[in-house]
């Protein structure tokens, strides 16, 4: 805070109590808590209040919330409300002797210097990205102005997505299965999992050793591009025929024309089944996180919509899912189709066995410990983050090895990736990721004996998969994908995204290579 943040806001503290005495406490305690929360988001985390974050914490779910809810964050609160408080009822004790006259002549007066040094053009007009000028008033309109924009945003895609039509509203066909087969296939979309973390890719430390001992057994695609930082906007863009991040404003050529590809699946008789940590909300409810009414969309057609994890102890490790999700296969028959969504290596990277990690030392509350500033916590952090994406190799590993023996396709990727000490970031408050090799994202197929000999077709695309394996791919490949493999025909299928397709062509968006920038020319904002 300057020195001339200071004098304003003292001259408007004087001014607001000579003309409100006491009830001017309604509007500085809240003002100045802020500005505590604000300074301290940036000594612990790094980040600053702008639209960017302020859509992420609107779209956070209580899972999110209570990972930060920790006693040195609630303790930190606390102490800022205690402040704040003692600050203003000691400040509003000294001007109680003076004249009201004279305050509001004084604060009339200091106002029009600071003014006339240009300190509140000056810090008023402060960019979102800026982080200097906390302290200014400015800071009264452009968080509240800041909320409104990352509320439209979230809103504007819940409209967006609403309207699309369903994929299975036109005609369409399936060539490879009649729907008693058995048949199952997984589409897994993990939390914040990035490529490089895994020794699979050649990362020293063995984070994925099942993978690793399995890699002749998969397809594994080294140059798969996440589109964005935001779970909902990533899910979307992997479930619809979007071939850019369904948030931006894009060219026309890249947006979405349908819905979500499980309603086309569960067309050709397909029982889809849902999982996710959160509660599934309904989308028009006004309460509950942004991800929680966004399942909603995304699993309107599913038979079956289940959550994991306690709500009492605040337990929601990915394996808790396990169970339920072989007793859904165990009871259902036929052919089906399960989505899956867990915390994975979501920050605060506390999804691991925490009795016997991996690697240590570790703690998931380092990240707590501004690891910016901080080497032990630093290190204690990205042993975590290395922690969780060990655990992830075991939940696949738990996942798969009761379905041997029956037909099944499994599909990993990852929403996004984190990172974790590159300039000195700990957290996804950089929206300019795609500059970054933390938007690189694991994409794995796994594919059972059993499924590659169910269809002559199944052979040919799995071979196709193989031989993309090195290109370069995005969350926008997979809807297309998925169709191809089953070999499924609709007008929604484009062969150039389908990564088992001999036409398929490389992924041309936004790319760490290219600065973050696309090479085809078309509007990336």
């Amino acid at each position: 805070m300057t020195l001339l943040s200071i004098g304003t806001v003292a001259m408007l503290s004087l001014l607001s109590y000579s003309l409100l005495r006491t009830w001017a406490l309604a509007v500085w305690i809240p003002y100045l808590l802020i500005i505590g929360l604000t300074a301290y988001m940036k000594h612990a985390y790094n980040l600053a209040l702008d639209p960017y974050i302020v859509s992420q914490i609107i779209g956070a779910s209580p899972q999110d919330f209570a990972q930060f809810a920790n006693f040195r964050n609630i303790g930190v609160f606390c102490l800022i409300a205690l402040s704040c408080t003692g600050t203003l009822l000691l400040l509003f004790c000294v001007y109680r002797k003076a004249p009201r006259w004279r305050m509001l002549c004084l604060s009339i007066i200091g106002l029009a210097l600071c003014a006339g040094m240009g300190c509140m053009v000056q810090e008023s007009c402060l960019s979102y990205n800026e982080h200097e000028g906390l302290g200014s008033p400015g800071i009264i309109y452009r968080l509240p102005n800041t909320y409104r924009l990352a509320k439209a945003r979230n809103t504007a895609l819940f409209q967006k997505v609403a309207a699309l039509p369903s994929p299975a509203d036109k005609p369409s066909s399936i060539s490879t299965l009649r729907g008693d087969e058995g048949c199952i296939c997984i589409l897994h979309i993990g939390e914040s999992v990035r490529a490089d973390r895994l020794s699979l890719n050649g990362y020293a430390r063995d984070t994925t050793p099942w993978l690793r001992q399995h890699a002749a057994e998969l397809v594994n695609f080294t140059d798969c591009t996440a589109i964005s930082t935001l779970t909902t906007n990533s899910m979307l863009t992997i479930l619809t025929d979007a071939a850019g991040n369904m948030e931006r404003e894009i060219s026309p050529q890249l947006d979405a024309r349908c819905g979500n590809v499980m309603d086309i699946f569960a067309a050709h008789g397909f029982g889809c089944y849902g999982f996710f940590t959160s509660k599934v909300r309904d989308v028009h409810e006004t309460w509950g996180s942004a991800f929680e009414r966004l399942q909603q969309l995304i699993s309107a057609k599913a038979a079956g919509v289940y959550e994991y994890g306690n709500t009492d102890t605040g337990d929601y490790n990915p394996k808790l899912q396990l169970p339920i999700i072989h007793k859904v296969l165990e009871e259902t028959s036929g052919n089906r189709f399960l989505l899956i969504n867990n915390v994975g290596s979501h920050s605060p990277f506390f999804a691991y066995d925490q009795e016997h990690p991996a690697f240590t030392p570790t703690s998931p509350e380092a990240l707590h410990n501004a690891p910016h500033t901080n080497p032990q916590a630093a290190e204690m952090t990205s042993n975590a983050y290395d922690n969780t994406i060990r655990y992830t190799d075991e939940y696949i590993r738990d996942l798969l090895e009761p379905l041997r023996g029956k037909p099944y396709l499994y599909i990993y990727v990852s929403d996004h990736g984190e990172p974790v000490g590159e300039n000195n970031e700990w957290t996804r408050g950089n929206p300019n990721f795609h500059r970054t090799q933390w938007c690189k994202v694991p994409l794995i197929v796994i594919a059972s004996p059993e499924f590659e000999q169910l269809h002559p077709h199944f052979a040919e695309a799995l071979a196709q998969l193989r031989a993309h394996a090195t290109l370069p791919c995005a969350h926008e490949n997979i809807f297309h994908s998925l169709l191809g493999v089953f070999g499924i025909s609709t007008p929604y299928y484009n062969a150039e995204h389908d990564l088992s397709s001999p036409q398929c062509k490389p992924y041309t968006g936004p790319h760490p290579a290219r600065n973050g920038e696309p090479s085809d020319g078309l509007k990336w904002e």
